[in-house]
């Protein structure tokens, strides 16, 4: 999202933009200053990704949380799930009221800053008060000064990493249960540089890294949205998988091995699914629901009502997913984009907090060892062609006005009507980029192409005469 001169604004998860315009220290500093002010958090867990410039905005965000008198933890170098997982430990741990800050752009460019709120005890923040932070901060009149030296505790990762450990079942884990495996681990230079292969390491895997040695920035031809990579590097150590993470390795992108011998990559949509399939044999996949976004391949939908299991759509975004999740109980939820929830019941133990992509791998590998299949077999479901493209827009220019100009609206229409109930189609502004994402899905791939070019033919038309 986006940060305009004027206002301080969050998109679908935090704000993201430009280092040096959409966040600066200042920002940082008012931000840190308001979460402090919304959430009454009394400790604030702080990691952050490997962007060069993260450590100034580490320090000023630091200084805006002391401003109100709370306490920073300094983390350093650590996944998103970590710095809501560690709050809700040391919170309950303690009697404290801890909150959790991520300081990473997650999959966007390394030139871009990023800024992630949750609210005390580990869980992202609502509507509501999303928009009591930003009226905080851009109501904060306090000048940028230095407060007292913040509190670094780089050691608090390992309570994460044992987290994950935490959660394979006993006897594997006591087995190590991975080993004369051989997994790629491509990290993406970013937030698990370290926690992703020694997580894997211990749980007795033969690890081949990617993305860990920082010769390319952050994402850059790496990760989860260039999960290409990792998928060449899987076929030609003839791993047995690979697992492709973004910056704060909140998603994860997998590649294995198929039954002719391919590589195949796996997406959100195949990690639900080995997820229902692995819990399913295990007699532990109750209540029978799964929750998705509007991005969910359709095939994916049919999947599951074809094994009983009901899905729910919400709008995109992983807190949407956790806001229907929570308060019925479900086990899983997930985006396409590799965004995966795992509730409490599935782990058994814990709670879900955030998409976690390492996570994600090891439950994988271990419920294919339960249920004695492979990943490949357990993701085997009928996909829907589907054309996902995005429009950059010229800059000032506002997506979510622009969709509503009649020209679009009825290009939409006609699209509805030519697609008919043997297709759709999901066009939708981004929550964190200045773009606007066409999803065209239709059992003719030709069909799904021509439509998705014509949609974003109309937007870019618009766009340009909106500029």
């Amino acid at each position: 999202m986006s940060v305009s001169e004027e206002a301080i604004q969050f998109g679908t998860d935090g704000v993201r933009g430009p280092w040096g315009e959409a966040l600066t220290p200042e920002i940082g500093y008012k931000l840190g200053a308001a979460a402090v002010e919304v959430t009454g958090a009394q400790v604030i867990v702080m990691v952050g990704d490997t962007r060069d410039f993260n450590g100034e905005l580490a320090a000023a965000v630091m200084q805006g949380i002391m401003a109100e008198g709370a306490h920073p933890l300094n983390i350093g170098v650590a996944p998103t799930p970590a710095a809501a997982y560690i709050a809700s430990i040391l919170g309950a741990r303690e009697g404290r009221r801890y909150g959790a800050i991520s300081l990473s752009a997650s999959h966007n460019p390394h030139t871009d800053a990023g800024f992630k709120l949750f609210d005390v005890g580990g869980l992202k923040l609502d509507d509501s008060q999303t928009r009591k932070v930003e009226a905080a901060a851009n109501g904060y009149h306090r000048s940028f000064r230095e407060h007292m030296a913040p509190v670094t505790a780089p050691h608090a990762r390992d309570i994460y990493t044992d987290y994950l450990l935490s959660t394979i079942d006993e006897g594997l884990r006591q087995d190590g249960f991975l080993s004369g495996k051989k997994i790629v681990v491509d990290a993406a230079n970013g937030a698990a540089y370290l926690t992703a292969p020694d997580v894997l390491f211990a749980l007795g895997a033969s690890v081949v890294e990617l993305g860990t040695d920082f010769k390319q920035p952050i994402n850059q031809g790496l990760g989860a949205t260039h999960p290409e990579a990792m998928k060449e590097k899987t076929a030609a150590s003839r791993a047995d998988y690979g697992l492709a993470l973004d910056g704060d390795a909140d998603r994860l992108m997998a590649a294995v091995p198929s039954s002719t011998g391919e590589v195949r990559l796996l997406d959100g949509d195949d990690s639900l699914h080995i997820l229902v399939n692995g819990l399913n044999r295990l007699g532990r996949f109750h209540p029978r629901n799964v929750v998705v976004t509007d991005y969910t391949n359709f095939g994916f939908r049919q999947a599951m009502e074809a094994q009983g299991v009901k899905v729910e759509v919400v709008d995109n975004g992983d807190r949407y997913i956790l806001e229907r999740m929570l308060p019925n109980g479900y086990l899983l939820g997930g985006e396409q984009t590799g965004h995966t929830l795992l509730n409490n019941v599935a782990l058994e133990k814990g709670v879900v907090l955030s998409g976690d992509g390492t996570l994600t791998a090891i439950k994988q590998l271990e419920l294919a060892a339960l249920t004695d299949q492979t990943i490949d077999q357990m993701a085997q479901w009928e996909k829907y062609p589907s054309e996902l493209e995005a429009v950059v827009l010229p800059k000032g220019v506002n997506g979510k006005v622009l969709m509503k100009r009649a020209d679009i609206q009825a290009a939409l229409d006609q699209a509805t009507a030519v697609l008919g109930t043997s297709g759709r189609h999901h066009v939708r502004p981004s929550g964190t980029e200045p773009k606007v994402r066409v999803l065209v899905e239709h059992p003719d791939q030709a069909t799904a192409q021509a439509m998705n070019r014509w949609l974003r033919d109309v937007i870019t038309a618009a766009a340009s005469e909106t500029k």
